[in-house]
């Protein structure tokens, strides 16, 4: 079952849930003068197992590999609301699987008949003003995170990962990151999901392509 093609609905201790792709939300109208802006686009149903609130003090994981100056990488360029090119693996490919007003959503992974299932979504959505805090966590809240235990790595982001994850009895890892940033010079206003699992011994791929992100956003 290749993974590229949906997402992995991942319960801690549990089994497999296959999260279809939700269809396309209507675009929301703009607000007029003196009005806040509506809700981003948000996932199309409640999360089965959300990240516990609130998150845990802590930092981003000094450990975590990033990409080598040696290491073969792919890079992606013109992926719908990424406005810079994304590095990954070399053997991933990712595909735009919904689009619509302030919502690009991405699979990308392990492509069809690979030994492995890795991969998943990594989702840009608007975050309107004011996307303060209370903004950020009530997007957070509608984030599937397997009902890990959220962890501030920073002002404005954070993650939640286990090697724990059970699947056909086999034990996965699951790394999930909400973050945000500032598209242009002025306020923050994207959201930036990362949500992705992998057999144990693949978690460093996973955590290259985040720390990527993270050093080209800078959250």
């Amino acid at each position: 079952m290749p993974v590229i093609g949906l997402v992995l609905g991942l319960v801690a201790g549990g089994g497999l849930v296959l999260l279809l792709d939700p269809g396309t939300d209507p675009p929301q109208p703009k607000p007029t003068a003196g009005q806040s802006a509506l809700p981003a686009p948000a996932p199309a149903s409640a999360p089965l197992s959300p990240g516990l609130e609130p998150p845990a003090q802590g930092e981003w994981p000094a450990q975590w590999v990033r990409f080598a100056a040696t290491d073969r990488i792919l890079t992606l360029n013109g992926l719908d609301g990424l406005a810079f090119p994304v590095k990954v693996p070399p053997t991933w490919q990712c595909r735009s699987v919904e689009r619509a007003a302030g919502l690009s959503r991405h699979q990308c992974g392990a492509p069809a008949g690979s030994e492995a299932e890795l991969g998943g979504e990594l989702v840009v959505r608007d975050c309107p003003a004011p996307c303060d805090g209370p903004r950020q966590t009530a997007m957070r809240t509608g984030e599937e995170a397997w009902g890990l235990q959220w962890v501030r790595s920073g002002p404005t982001s954070a993650y939640a990962e286990t090697s724990s994850l059970t699947v056909d009895g086999a034990q996965r890892y699951g790394l999930v990151v909400v973050a945000y940033w500032r598209s242009g010079s002025g306020d923050i206003d994207r959201q930036l999901v990362l949500r992705m699992t992998a057999p144990v011994g693949g978690a460093n791929q996973l955590r290259r392509v985040a720390n990527y992100l993270r050093d080209v956003l800078i959250f």
